[in-house]
């Protein structure tokens, strides 16, 4: 009764083809919307997956990007630590070069002060040598005066002796002379 009822309300009654053709498109929409359905979550997980993969990527891109710059930090550090080391050796050579040049600058002004102390020694006795010389030519001179001198009193007093000489031999004569 109540089916007939229900079967009246719609309008007319349902063939049994009505019926199967119904269930036929019910079954294809079902089956329809379960492929879509179907399509739709594998669409959905391959997007995921695709999400997720990315996300992947992109931590791997991370890392990577993280371990460059890590890498180049610690070739900067590496870099500036030779750079160091390097300015460290060239001030190290400077400052043995200018240890040297001063020593070398010393040697020198002591070397020059020591030839100026030998110059200074041999004019000294440049000059000793030569004030001596002078004295000894001075003596020699005084000497060769006294001597002469004296050979000059020698022949004056041989000469007054002579004299002398000649007077007393000539006296007798004279004498005799006067005598006669």
């Amino acid at each position: 009764m109540g089916a007939l009822r229900v079967l009246l309300f719609r309008g007319r009654p349902i063939r049994s083809h009505e019926k199967k053709e119904k269930e036929i498109k019910k079954k294809k929409r079902e089956k329809r919307e379960k492929r879509e359905r179907e399509k739709r979550e594998k669409r959905e997980r391959e997007r995921e997956k695709r999400e997720r993969e990315k996300g992947e990527i992109k931590k791997k891109k991370k890392k990577i990007k993280k371990k460059k710059k890590k890498k180049k930090k610690k070739e900067k550090k590496k870099k500036k630590k030779m750079m160091m080391e390097k300015k460290k050796m060239i001030k190290k050579k400077k400052k043995k070069r200018e240890k040297k040049k001063k020593i070398k600058e010393k040697k020198k002004k002591k070397r020059e002060k020591k030839k100026q102390k030998k110059k200074k020694k041999k004019k000294k006795k440049e000059k000793k040598k030569k004030k001596r010389q002078k004295e000894t030519k001075k003596k020699k001179k005084i000497k060769k005066e006294k001597k002469r001198e004296k050979r000059k009193k020698k022949k004056e007093k041989k000469e007054v002796l002579g004299d002398r000489r000649a007077e007393a031999r000539k006296e007798p004569f004279d004498s005799a002379a006067s005598a006669r």
